[in-house]
């Protein structure tokens, strides 16, 4: 998962448990969004925190917390350097030690007490894992920026050759008026670059800490376990505003978090809130419960507008069921199949949100759809959380700058009842959406043979209507 994301979602993940707490009312919860409460502001101040502690790190490096070892060794009588009282003592005890000589006993040995000063304390392993942390975090953010600079490859396809990308780019200029779509890399009165730079700067100043002192000493000298509040890192000042910000830092990553659980909340979330912008309204009492291992249960979540009645809830792990109900006109369908008449009437789509890489989206999507409409769903989707751009058919990407409502929901939620005014006579013969006449009938759904989007036959006040359910590029 993309770090930038994942800062989001813990930092929403929070606000959702202080804010709504095990059972959210969506009510509350809609009204918030309105008044842009559950709206994350993206706005690099953690660079800010980066910048900071890294000049505690450099404070530290410079004035290390260090542990005087005494080491007692047994040595011989011309390899001692120094010996004090303690040691005499000690050898004048040991008699294996002594022999005899001419000028009487004579020992051959000695104990000899040195004292060293000793790095690898825990504050010190400490510090070395932090830098570490800090390097690995400041290396991804800069792999995703270099992403949103642009480059031809991404522009063009992954097979670009040089010759190609000069014949496509000339294409291109000549094809477009805008000036602005021709833009593939980021100049330089973008907000990016600037961004980019700083990181870059930040990570550069992190690397250059491997070659101190502190973090050779404590190479190889892992610390395992939660971190504990020492007497050194609770009371000296650079050590404590390192251990304040490790704190932090973990919040920012979502350690302790339940990412994943954060991440469908948030899909399901924008969706109902996607749906209450488009006009709809709460029906009943929807539940919206926390279960056992952590994770939220949506049952019975249905909202309405007009003549049509949409309903959420759960099916499995990060799955949302989305069932569609349209009220139809009575009068002119007694005499049908009344089972057929209410398939044409209901749309079930299911979605589901799962974290993976935007490049890997598409190709999950035409598998997860494959099996779904198998098994009988009208239409399937994923959802995932990319600040790249994905174009897949089939993905729901739901991440933007951090404000709660999101453009790829709300077009996900009009896509449910699209519906234009069409002859049956005519469009039960004819794919709506690519015109061709090779549709594979069907009492309550209708599908294309040769684009493979689906539509059923429906009426709304006497006027014939065409209910696109699935559309296929």
């Amino acid at each position: 998962m993309e770090k930038s994301v994942v800062k989001y979602l813990a930092e929403f993940a929070e606000r959702l448990d202080e804010g709504y707490g095990d059972c959210i009312d969506l009510g509350t919860l809609f009204a918030d969004a309105d008044n842009e409460k559950l709206n994350i502001a993206d706005d690099l101040s953690w660079l800010d925190d980066f910048a900071r502690v890294l000049d505690y790190i450099q404070r530290i490096l410079g004035n290390e917390h260090l542990h005087v070892k005494h080491v007692q060794q047994v040595v011989k009588v011309q390899a001692a350097s120094r010996l004090d009282l303690e040691g005499f003592v000690l050898t004048l005890k040991e008699p294996r030690f002594w022999k005899d000589s001419d000028r009487g006993p004579r020992p051959e040995s000695v104990y000899m007490n040195t004292f060293e000063d000793e790095y690898a304390i825990y504050e010190n392993r400490f510090i070395k894992m932090l830098i570490d942390e800090i390097i690995r975090y400041l290396s991804g953010t800069l792999t995703e920026l270099a992403g949103l600079v642009g480059n031809l490859r991404t522009y063009f396809g992954s097979r670009l050759t040089a010759a190609g990308a000069l014949r496509m780019s000339s294409e291109q200029e000549n094809a477009v008026k805008n000036a602005d779509d021709t833009r593939v890399l980021a100049d330089g009165e973008d907000p990016i670059i600037t961004v980019y730079d700083r990181v870059e700067l930040l990570l550069k100043k992190a690397v250059k800490f491997k070659n101190s002192t502190l973090y050779r000493e404590c190479q190889g000298k892992p610390l395992s376990g939660a971190i504990q509040p020492t007497n050194i890192l609770t009371k000296n000042h650079a050590y404590r505003e390192c251990y304040l910000f490790y704190k932090r830092f973990c919040a920012m990553r979502g350690r302790n978090k339940h990412l994943a659980d954060a991440l469908f909340d948030n899909g399901v979330l924008r969706m109902l809130y996607a749906i209450y912008c488009g006009g709809y309204r709460i029906v009943g009492k929807p539940t919206v419960i926390r279960l056992a291992d952590g994770s939220r249960a949506y049952d019975k979540v249905c909202m309405q507008k007009d003549v049509f009645t949409i309903e959420l809830r759960t099916v499995g792990k990060a799955e949302l069921l989305v069932t569609t109900s349209m009220r139809r006109d009575r009068a002119v369908d007694t005499d049908e199949n009344a089972e057929e008449t209410a398939k044409r009437y209901t749309s079930r789509v299911i979605v589901k949100v799962v974290d993976c890489e935007a490049e890997e989206s598409g190709a999950l999507a035409t598998a997860y759809r494959r099996e779904k409409l198998a098994q009988g769903y009208e239409d399937a989707y994923i959802a995932v959380c990319s600040r790249k751009a994905t174009e897949s058919d089939g993905v729901i990407n739901l991440a933007n700058k951090g404000d709660f409502g999101c453009r790829a929901t709300e077009d996900f939620v009009r896509s449910l009842t699209m519906q234009l005014a069409g002859a049956h006579k005519i469009f039960g013969k004819r794919c709506p959406v690519c015109g061709a006449k090779c549709v594979d009938t069907g009492e309550s759904l209708l599908s294309c043979m040769t684009c493979e989007s689906a539509w059923s036959l429906v009426r709304e006040g006497g006027v014939d209507k065409v209910w696109v359910k699935r559309i296929r590029h």
